[in-house]
């Protein structure tokens, strides 16, 4: 509230009660990067919008919030397309592989990194809890390239792709950038919107099951 043009009193609309203290977030102006030219807005779990978590959660990791870092039905899955229909686009990686392999791992396909990341999987299983494991994986998922910038995790991708904080992500915008996760580069919204809209609806198609949204 302001009075004669002064902050007269601050108050929370969630719940109406008196605040002492408000930090505004400030507007970036430019971004410290190193040779890989990363942009990225750190966000905190709760900061996230239940409608992300969901979107992520049905299309790459359903079981993320029950299984201990990894998910033998999937496993199986993946195992059974690899053998009876001799296809590898069936991944098998939980969002905690995934975090284990972004944050210490390349992405050479070899038995030794995958030794390293069934370890890595299992001591960040332990030590942390799946909100935390989830907040660090949305803030270091790539999520393809802006300009010259490399866009890493769902805070940096909702300024770049829609001109927006994260919180105010739609289900459809939710939806889109769950749906950049396996291949980001190839769907981009800005330069390829009909890919990225076929896989939104493969997204949303998902979510149902979950029971996360109704069919209709």
């Amino acid at each position: 509230r302001f009075e004669d043009g002064k902050l007269a009193s601050i108050i929370a609309l969630s719940d109406n009660s008196p605040r002492t203290e408000f930090t505004l977030e400030p507007q970036i102006l430019t971004a410290l990067y190193d040779k890989n030219r990363e942009k990225r807005r750190l966000v905190k779990y709760d900061d996230i919008p239940p409608v992300l978590v969901n979107a992520v959660v049905s299309i790459e990791d359903k079981r993320f919030f029950q299984h201990s870092g990894f998910d033998p039905i999937r496993i199986v899955k993946a195992l059974w397309v690899h053998f009876r229909q001799h296809r590898k686009d069936q991944g098998a990686s939980t969002l905690t592989q995934q975090l284990a392999k972004n944050i210490w791992l390349s992405n050479r396909k070899t038995w030794m990194r995958k030794f390293d990341e069934l370890l890595i999987t299992i001591h960040l299983e332990q030590k942390l809890t799946k909100q935390k494991i989830f907040e660090y994986y949305a803030n270091m998922i790539p999520l393809g390239q802006r300009g010259s910038f490399a866009i890493r995790g769902f805070g940096e991708a909702a300024q770049a792709f829609f001109g927006k904080d994260m919180r105010q992500l739609t289900l459809p915008e939710a939806a889109t950038l769950a749906g950049l996760i396996q291949i980001p580069s190839y769907r981009n919204p800005v330069r390829w919107p009909d890919r990225a809209t076929a896989r939104r609806i493969v997204v949303l198609k998902a979510m149902p099951a979950n029971n996360y949204i109704s069919q209709s």
